[in-house]
């Protein structure tokens, strides 16, 4: 018990001191939370160390499992909890049918669920109607409040410990925005000081609300419809900003007042799904609208200016993690998963080092020098993140085959959290 605790405040420091150094008040987690989208820097790396990939033969110990209804979000954990999003189908009616909207979409309700890291005990749900249809986004959990964004439109604060609303909106009736043809909102919130930023799409491209009450703070617009990209955070000359990857153009945006800071422009729509990867002057950004593009920008005193483009290649689905000076991801030229390889590439020069077949889209996050990854075959994967070679340290079958695992798997305080649909499995891998 004692090891445990000394663990637990060991990362508890390196983690404060890790998101204390990033500007604009971002959020600040306990231990080793995960409260957000990508994790507390909004980069997919975790700073765990410690946790083991010598498991058993049949995998890692499985803690426990839970349902959480339908959908794609991951997870956000903070204080013991597990935050995650879903939807369900109403009951048919009488003649066995269900109930369907004017856009033919049948009627349900997203959910918000929330669970007790140890057990999975469900400890609270939230719901409100909508098309059931797969949620993407992911909670942000800030000072006792949850933040989500639903699929149609439905951005809600609530009571973390209870679920209790705080306030809501519906981006489409009450900001004029805008949702992207087929994928609607997968945009995960982002909370820098005093407000909330999300992809509205339409009258208001880019939207901030005041995290305590709801109130617009800023909007930057208009524009096309929402990306699916999610907003990162940056240090913008000293003050709190934001990158946005939208169908149509990058922006850089001051997070407190949604000042233009630069843009960049590129022809086409195309799919904007991966969030932005931002590190010191450099923005890697990458774009579906053919056969792929990734492009990384230089952010200088005049604006931003190409340092390198490589064209049919592009990470079309899952973002990349940056490692020690590569980045780690699943690029496609096709857009389809047979043909997706895991590459890894130069943060520099976007020369690519290696690549791997074999893992579909595979959304991955690394920790401790190593990349976690799950397959399209449902298996969890372990492999180096280092640019001499791809070697793998450890494989096991969490989901049936094809399962399209397309839920980026999460690591916090020993377990690995992982989803499939409606459900989720918890897994032991903390060290001896």
């Amino acid at each position: 018990m004692i090891r445990k605790i000394l663990t637990c405040w060991l990362r508890a420091a390196v983690l404060v001191v890790a998101v204390a150094d990033l500007p604009g008040g971002l959020p600040t987690a306990c231990g080793a939370d995960w409260p957000q989208w990508r994790g507390p820097n909004r980069d997919g790396v975790s700073t765990e160390r410690g946790w083991t990939t010598r498991w058993p033969e049949k995998g890692p110990k499985v803690l426990w499992k839970a349902n959480v209804d339908g959908g794609y979000s991951s997870f956000a954990v903070a204080g013991g909890r597990v935050y995650t999003m879903g939807n369900a189908l109403d009951k048919p009616g009488p003649d066995g049918k269900y109930k369907k909207d004017e856009e033919g979409r049948a009627l349900g309700r997203e959910i918000v669920c929330c669970l007790d890291a140890e057990t999975g005990k469900v400890l609270w749900k939230h719901s409100y109607p909508a098309p059931a249809e797969g949620t993407q986004s992911t909670p942000a959990v800030y000072d006792g409040r949850v933040y989500t964004l639903g699929r149609f439109g439905q951005i809600c604060c609530l009571d973390a410990a209870d679920g209790r609303p705080i306030w809501s909106h519906n981006l489409l009736s009450d900001f004029g925005g805008k949702l992207r043809p087929y994928s609607g909102y997968a945009c995960s919130p982002l909370v820098v000081q005093n407000v909330v930023i999300v992809h509205a799409g339409g009258d208001a491209l880019v939207l901030a609300l005041d995290r305590k009450t709801g109130h617009l703070a800023w909007k930057s617009g208009p524009g096309a419809g929402a990306a699916e990209s999610s907003p990162v955070p940056y240090d913008a000359g000293g003050k709190p900003g934001v990158v946005m990857l939208t169908p149509k153009v990058a922006l850089g945006l001051n997070a407190v007042n949604g000042d233009e800071l630069w843009r960049y422009p590129w022809k086409g729509g195309g799919y904007t799904i991966p969030t932005p990867l931002v590190h010191a002057d450099r923005v890697l950004l990458s774009v579906f609208p053919r056969d792929g593009l990734s492009l990384m920008l230089q952010l200088t005193s005049g604006g931003p200016k190409e340092a390198w483009k490589t064209s049919g290649m592009g990470l079309l689905f899952h973002s990349g993690v940056l490692v020690d000076g590569h980045v780690y991801g699943p690029y496609s030229n096709s857009g389809e998963a047979d043909t997706t390889l895991l590459q890894c590439v130069s943060w520099d020069t976007g020369e690519v080092k290696w690549t791997h077949a074999g893992f579909g889209f595979s959304p991955l996050v690394a920790a401790d020098g190593k990349l976690i990854l799950m397959t399209d075959d449902g298996e969890l994967v372990v492999a180096e993140a280092s640019p001499k070679a791809y070697e793998e340290l450890a494989r096991a079958k969490v989901f049936p085959s094809k399962s399209k695992s397309w839920v980026c798997p999460v690591l916090c305080s020993g377990r690995i959290y992982c989803r499939h649909g409606e459900d989720v499995v918890c897994l032991d891998v903390e060290g001896q």
